[in-house]
């Protein structure tokens, strides 16, 4: 219910409702910076996160997830390379997905070269499709033809059957060119 108040751009009456929750722990905090990042408050969703750990609340990789996605989605790049590197730090399992979301947070801001460093420099355990697609998308907006081939090729290696590397590609060919 946070976050659907939230998405209708209805934060205080977002933060009215989760101030009812008995028991406000991390899961639930997540909510609150979700919400925040829903509507592009990202100071909002830092002050939200900075007061769950002055509150002594354990930080889990959820919230971190939520934080990341918060400074994705609204420009805050060193915050974000900040709150990995506090993650790394309190040694909190990272995970794909925060993963992806620095990749996301570096293309948004056009350091694609540092993007593509993150993604080569993980584990090939697993193919790291989502974060590939996000370096290809800044490549396109970037109009780096070069850099969005080698990242549609790990996109297309990733998953062969996926189309969408394919059609990025040709939109990062398209884009360069004109």
């Amino acid at each position: 219910m946070v976050v659907a108040y939230a998405e209708k751009g209805h934060i205080s009456e977002a933060r009215r409702l989760f101030q009812t929750v008995p028991r406000q722990e991390s899961l639930s905090w997540s909510f609150v910076v979700v919400a925040y990042s829903f509507i592009g408050a990202g100071r909002e969703a830092l002050e939200e996160f900075y007061r769950v750990d002055l509150e002594g609340i354990k930080l889990d990789s959820v919230m971190f997830c939520r934080i990341l996605h918060a400074c994705s989605h609204t420009g805050l790049v060193d915050e974000a390379l900040y709150f990995f590197s506090v993650m790394v730090e309190r040694g909190v399992a990272v995970e794909q997905e925060h993963y992806n979301c620095i990749v996301d947070i570096l293309g948004r801001a056009g350091r694609l070269e540092e993007a593509e460093e993150v993604l080569n420099s993980l584990p090939s355990l697993a193919p790291h499709l989502a974060g590939w697609q996000s370096l290809l998308s800044s490549c396109k907006i970037q109009a780096d033809a070069r850099r969005g081939a080698r990242a549609a090729l790990r996109v297309i290696q990733s998953s062969p059957g996926c189309s969408s590397g394919y059609s990025l590609l040709a939109n990062v060919l398209k884009f360069s060119s004109s």
